[in-house]
């Protein structure tokens, strides 16, 4: 088998699709968070490090539950679902670029809160679903273009949202969740 015969997958290939721009609008979103909250928020470098502290916490003492609740349930409704969740966490995120650094930081916390769930949520269904529209015989070629399809979205997302910070600090947030 080939690369080709993969390709010729259509269900397959709309789900790498959809993960690449999930990945590129809404994962790589953390890449620029750090320049928002400085920038935009007024956070220091320790209340930034405490955002991601929170996600990572939240990650670790969700994510086997989360995966537990993901098992034997339809996959594309939870895609949506995490989908909805990063959407909402990023239209949190110009909020906190219009109050106090207090507040911003509090509000910051709620999504990285809200965006780790997602992620449990991502992990728990995302690679699951292409393994399961793989065929057997070309296991390899359908995780690896599943993989590229995370490296497309690193690639792009914090390029142009780096690019689109300096154009609109608000709209990048905006741009990501729609």
């Amino acid at each position: 088998g080939s690369y080709r015969d993969v390709l010729r997958h259509r269900p397959f290939v709309a789900v790498i699709a959809l993960n690449a721009l999930f990945i590129f609008a809404g994962f790589s979103g953390f890449d620029v968070l750090p320049v928002y909250a400085k920038d935009e928020s007024g956070l220091s470098e320790t209340q930034i490090g405490l955002l991601f502290l929170v996600n990572t916490l939240v990650i670790v003492f969700t994510q086997l539950p989360i995966a537990r609740l993901a098992r034997g349930r339809r996959r594309m409704p939870t895609l949506a679902l995490f989908g909805l969740l990063w959407a909402g966490a990023w239209l949190l995120v110009p909020i906190a670029g219009a109050v106090a650094p207090e507040t911003a930081f509090a509000v910051l916390v709620v999504v990285m809160v809200v965006f780790a769930i997602g992620q449990c949520l991502h992990g728990a269904v995302a690679g699951p679903l292409a393994a399961d529209l793989a065929e057997p015989r070309l296991m390899g070629r359908y995780m690896a273009l599943n993989a590229l399809s995370w490296q497309i979205g690193f690639a792009l997302g914090p390029a142009l949202g780096g690019a689109g910070l300096a154009v609109s600090p608000n709209g990048v947030w905006i741009a990501a969740a729609t």
